[in-house]
């Protein structure tokens, strides 16, 4: 279970107030109770000798896993959720251009074969009830749920994953990525009953890798006329939204301002135990609203946004003394979680002359005060991130060499690396030159104008071990200089999947090494897991040694703020889930009507909670 804490702003509730038997304070009674029973989120793999499926090419040993229900036994049923996005999405397309922009994740989705339990990384069934694995070592059997129903009704049949293949395959979609992913070369399935799928892939993986590779989701192929991708889908089918397997869909939406999701009721993923108490409200009520937090705020204090996910404790302690807030309409909810981050803090190139030196490189790991700049000009919370990776685990398998750190400023240490690259004299601005009076310096390539107060922190620190920074903010473009190599130190972070990928070293530093080529050949080539995470934890202390990357900080915490009608379980966060209050991701909250009643009523008579 997810260790968490309630940093709360509300006071304790007195004895009369139980007695009066408020709503609130009969929810926290049962909270209290609810917290004498710890949950058990596990879900083993286990294999299933009651399934025997005739007719099918082979023997096969079907696998399922069998978690209890997650959510909680308070939650309830019904009311509409107010939230808000800072960008209306660009498309509603599943797929071609700008399909898988910044707020794909806000959109309703397909339910995926098998799910990720974000707790202990085990498998749970989803859209299939069982898998199974092919002698050939490729593939991956599918037993699709029973009574699986798209949000309008049709039932679910093989039929609609062959239609994703051929969907995934076709010019149509404008997709180039998504076509040569499942291109007949590497990428094979083929029906084998109405309820049975096999996928097949050409690479050679361990069984958990394969299993979350073939683990597909459908595409309706009622919703396409006879069946086809149009000519003209990039632009006929922009707005028009599919209907989707998952518990919501877009029920209206007026574009660029606001979208309304509607609960499916019954929606069929519920047969799964652990979906019990869970996707609870009817409806989600998304408004676009742009200007980051600062414009958030404002509807947030004035109840048109129920619940508010922070960076950071520092952008609540920062509000006005708003009302809602003084007197304890709203609370602040913080649960430590673990995120998933790979390559994160200050990229460095080595084709830019200075950092070929893995000298230079090293003590600019000295040079570059981050802890400093953390204490001094980032928001509270925040802690120092100190390797390549972490949260990666997969299958229950750690892939992270938790054990290494990056080390703390020290200028003595990072003069000695200095020297011995050959800066060895100070000019008259306290600069380390070299003896062809070339001088210690370098540009820091940023993206957000945000940051600027931070790596000034961090500038004026390497400063006094005569390191040079010229700050160099570029709102639009930087990403794309630091993938094309056309910068010199990059301040930034990399998205990162289930599985580090030690692939993405060479596109942004250009650097090699055969010993380092050779293990991360071994890496992508092993098919045993805890073999796999061993080489995994190697390559990032050989990362680490070359410094390639200086790391740079991560929040340990989910944070949020919402009014107190929003009520969440006593754990209120799993492991690995990074924002409880995603309805879509999550949806392990609720809306108390009850105490929505009463908190406003305690709003218009001017009484604190």
């Amino acid at each position: 279970m997810a260790l968490c804490f309630y940093a709360s702003s509300c006071t304790k509730l007195s004895s009369a107030s139980v007695n009066e038997r408020s709503a609130i304070a009969t929810d926290e009674q049962a909270a209290e109770s609810e917290k004498q029973k710890p949950m058990d989120f596990s879900s083993p793999p286990v294999a299933d000798p009651d399934i025997a499926l005739p007719g099918l090419p082979e023997d096969l040993v079907w696998f399922t896993s069998r978690p209890g229900a997650f959510g909680s036994p308070r939650a309830k049923q019904g009311g509409v959720l107010k939230t808000y996005l800072p960008y209306f999405p660009q498309t509603f397309r599943s797929a071609g251009p700008m399909s898988d922009g910044p707020f794909r994740s806000a959109l309703p989705d397909n339910v995926a074969c098998v799910e990720i339990n974000m707790e202990t990384k085990e498998w749970m069934p989803a859209a299939a009830t069982h898998w199974a694995f092919g002698k050939d070592k490729h593939s991956v059997y599918f037993l699709l749920s029973e009574g699986m129903l798209w949000s309008d009704g049709f039932p679910v049949s093989a039929e609609d994953y062959l239609f994703m293949q051929a969907m995934m395959r076709s010019e149509n979609i404008r997709d180039s990525r998504r076509n040569d992913y499942y291109g007949k070369n590497k990428f094979e399935l083929k029906k084998i009953s109405d309820r049975v799928i096999r996928v097949w892939l050409a690479d050679l993986l361990s069984p958990d890798e394969l299993l979350f590779r073939a683990s597909v989701k459908p595409r309706p192929a009622h919703f396409f006329k006879d069946g086809v991708i149009p000519a003209d889908y990039v632009k006929s089918h922009d707005w028009k939204a599919e209907p989707v397997t998952g518990p919501y869909f877009i029920d209206r939406f007026t574009r660029g301002e606001s979208l309304l999701l509607r609960r499916v009721r019954p929606w069929w993923g519920s047969v799964h135990d652990y979906n019990a108490n869970r996707y609870n409200v009817d409806a989600v009520d998304i408004r676009v609203i742009a200007g980051g937090m600062a414009a958030a705020m404002p509807y947030f204090y004035k109840a048109l946004v129920d619940a508010l996910p922070l960076a950071s404790p520092a952008e609540m302690a920062g509000a006005p003394r708003d009302v809602p807030l003084t007197k304890s309409y709203v609370e602040l909810h913080s649960g430590a979680y673990v995120p998933r981050l790979g390559f994160q803090g200050i990229f460095l190139n080595t084709e830019f002359p200075l950092f070929s030196s893995k000298a230079v490189r090293a003590g600019l790991s000295y040079a570059c005060d981050i802890q400093m700049m953390i204490d001094s000009a980032v928001p509270g919370g925040y802690m120092r991130y100190r390797n390549t990776g972490i949260g990666h685990v997969f299958a229950g398998v750690d892939f992270d060499a938790d054990n290494l750190g990056a080390p703390d400023f020290d200028a003595g240490k990072a003069a000695a690396f200095f020297e011995a690259a050959g800066y060895t004299n100070i000019n008259q601005n306290g600069i380390r030159e070299n003896g062809r009076g070339e001088a210690l310096a370098f540009e820091l390539l940023y993206g957000r104008p945000g940051h600027t107060e931070q790596l000034t922190v961090l500038r004026e620190r390497a400063r006094l071990t005569g390191v040079d920074i010229t700050l160099n903010l570029m709102a639009e473009g930087a990403f794309t200089a630091l993938r094309d190599r056309k910068y010199q130190a990059y301040w930034g972070s990399l998205s990162t999947g289930e599985l580090p990928d030690y692939d993405v070293v060479r596109v942004f530093s250009g650097w090699s090494s055969p010993s380092f080529d050779s293990l991360n050949a071994r890496y992508k080539a092993e098919r045993n897991i805890a073999e796999k995470a061993e080489i995994s934890r190697r390559l990032q202390t050989m990362l680490l040694d070359a410094a390639l990357v200086i790391p740079g900080y991560y929040s340990p915490y989910s944070l949020a703020a919402s009014w107190k009608w929003v009520r969440y379980p006593v754990w209120l966060t799993l492991k690995y889930q990074e924002d409880f209050t995603d309805p879509l991701t999550g949806g392990y909250f609720w809306l108390d009507e009850n105490i929505r009643d009463e908190v406003l009523a305690a709003l218009a008579s001017g009484k604190a909670l």
